[in-house]
C-alpha cells in the first residue's frame, strides 16, 4: 500500500475538488495512507468512504477528518461533490497554541471513531472559497499566515460543533494517554510504562480512560495494535514475519496466536478475506 508524503511545497496546504465530473482527478488510489491531514467537505449529494475498515457516509454539510497514517478508500463516484483540504502538522503548528490545539482537539483525535460534524453548507463554502482564492493568488509574505488563519477558523468551528453534538473528553489525562499510546503502541504494551510516563496512579488513569471511551487500559492499547496489524495485513505486501517484527512481536508464531485470539482468524485468513 502506498503511503503519500506531502509534495515539496513552500506552503504545505492544498485544496482538491472531489465528486461530480471529477472521476479523472483520482488524487489517491482506492486504498492509501498519508503522512498529513485530509479534511473532507461534502457540499452536495452523498459520498461513501471507508476509513480503517469502517464505512463512513457523508452528506451535504458534513466535514470529516482523516488523520495521518489512517487507511482511506475514497468514493470516486458522481453521487456527490465537495472539496478536500490537505495540510501538514508543520504548516498548522506555527505557534505553541496551534500545536496544543492539534494535540488536544477531540475532532482530530483518533480516540473518537466518528470524526464528523455537520456544518452550515454556505458558511463552510465561504471559508473554502476564501482559502482556495488565497492559494491561487500571487505569493507574498502574508499568504502562509492568511491560509493558516482560515484553516484555524474552520478547525475551531468543527471543534465547537463536535462538542455541541458529542460528549467531550473532559479529562486531559485521557487525552494524554491516547496520544502517548499513538506514539508507543508497537514498542510499549505494558500499562506500567504509560503510568510511569504520565506520573499518575494506574487507578486514576484507568478511571479517566474508562470514562472517556468505555475501555480498559489494556483493551485500548490492544485495539490500537490490532488496528495496525489489520492495516498491514490487508493493504501491505509485507510478510507475516515482517509484520510481526514491525509490531514488536518476538516471532511470527506469537503474532499469529495473538491475532487469532483477537479476531478468531489467522493473519493469513484475514489477509485474504474479501472486504
Amino acid at each position: 500500500m502506498k503511503t503519500y508524503d506531502f509534495k515539496p511545497s513552500v506552503l504545505e496546504i492544498e485544496i482538491k475538488t472531489l465528486g461530480k465530473n471529477k472521476r479523472s482527478t483520482r488524487i489517491f488510489p482506492a486504498a492509501h495512507r498519508t503522512t498529513f491531514f485530509e479534511l473532507l467537505f461534502v457540499e452536495d449529494g452523498r459520498g461513501n468512504f471507508k476509513i480503517d475498515f469502517q464505512d463512513v457516509t457523508l452528506g451535504a454539510g458534513d466535514i470529516f477528518v482523516i488523520l495521518p497514517n489512517q487507511v482511506c478508500e475514497f468514493d470516486f463516484s458522481d453521487s456527490y461533490q465537495g472539496k478536500m483540504i490537505l495540510f501538514t502538522y508543520n504548516f498548522f503548528a506555527i505557534s505553541e497554541n496551534d500545536a496544543s490545539f492539534l494535540y488536544s482537539s477531540e475532532f482530530l483525535s483518533l480516540a473518537n471513531p466518528s470524526r464528523t460534524v455537520n456544518t452550515d453548507v454556505n458558511s463552510a463554502k465561504k471559508i473554502f472559497s476564501l482559502l482556495e482564492n488565497e492559494l491561487q493568488s500571487a505569493k507574498d509574505i502574508y499568504q502562509s499566515t492568511v491560509c493558516q488563519s482560515l484553516l484555524r477558523v474552520l478547525l475551531l468551528q468543527c471543534e465547537r460543533k463536535f462538542h455541541q453534538t458529542t460528549k467531550p473528553l473532559t479529562a486531559n489525562i485521557a487525552k494524554e494517554f491516547f496520544n502517548l499510546v499513538e506514539k508507543n503502541f508497537t514498542a510499549k504494551r505494558n500499562i506500567d510504562f504509560y503510568v510511569g510516563q504520565m506520573g499518575v496512579s494506574e487507578n486514576r488513569l484507568a478511571k479517566e480512560v474508562k470514562s472517556a471511551c468505555n475501555l480498559t487500559l489494556k483493551t485500548y492499547i490492544n485495539n490500537r495494535l490490532l488496528l495496525e496489524a489489520k492495516r498491514l495485513l490487508r493493504f501491505d505486501t509485507l510478510s507475516a514475519k515482517e509484520i510481526a517484527f514491525n509490531l514488536g512481536f518476538d516471532d511470527t508464531s506469537n503474532f499469529s496466536n495473538w491475532f487469532k485470539k483477537q479476531t478468531g482468524k489467522t493473519p493469513l485468513q484475514f489477509k485474504h478475506k474479501k472486504a
